[in-house]
C-alpha cells in the first residue's frame, strides 16, 4: 500500500472553507508522481517528451464524503485497479484520520506525441505497472 501525506492549503478552499473540487486533484496528482518514483518510473514532465509518448486523463472522478478544510492532514492512497493495453486506471482514497474523506480513480492514456493516437504501455511502465498491483 503506498499513502502520500498532504495538506489541505488554504488556496486549496473556496467559499465554504471546504477544499474547491478541482483542487483535490492537485493533491492526487502529487500522490500520483510520488507513487511513480517509488516505482522508479519517469513521472510527467520528466523526459516524456523525450521518449515520444505523453499520458493524459482520458476519465477522472471523485467522490466526497466529509469536508476536507483548510489545514487538514491527510493521506493520499494510490493504487493501480486496471491495467490495460494502451491505458491504466489509477484509484484513490484520501484518509483524514482512519476516516474516508474522498475516493476518486483517474484512467490514463498512453499517447503518441507524434500522432496524438493512443499506442501500447511502454514496457517499463507496464512493468512497474504490474509491480504495484501485487504490492
Amino acid at each position: 500500500m503506498f499513502r502520500y501525506p498532504s495538506t489541505i492549503q488554504f488556496a486549496d478552499t473556496d467559499a465554504s472553507r471546504r477544499i474547491w473540487y478541482g483542487a483535490l486533484f492537485r493533491h492526487l496528482d502529487a500522490a500520483e508522481n510520488a507513487f511513480m518514483r517509488r516505482l522508479g518510473l519517469r513521472i510527467p514532465g520528466d523526459g516524456y517528451v523525450e521518449r515520444s509518448w505523453g499520458s493524459p486523463r482520458a476519465h477522472v472522478e471523485a467522490d466526497f464524503r466529509v469536508p476536507l478544510e483548510y489545514n487538514d492532514d491527510v493521506e493520499v492512497e494510490v493504487r493501480v485497479d486496471r491495467v490495460g493495453s494502451t491505458s491504466y486506471t489509477l484509484g484513490f482514497t484520501v484518509w483524514k484520520g482512519e476516516t474516508e474523506a474522498a475516493t476518486a480513480s483517474m484512467t490514463i492514456v498512453i499517447l503518441s506525441m507524434e500522432t496524438a493516437r493512443p499506442i501500447a504501455l511502454p514496457d517499463d511502465l507496464l512493468a512497474g505497472l504490474h509491480r504495484a498491483a501485487d504490492l
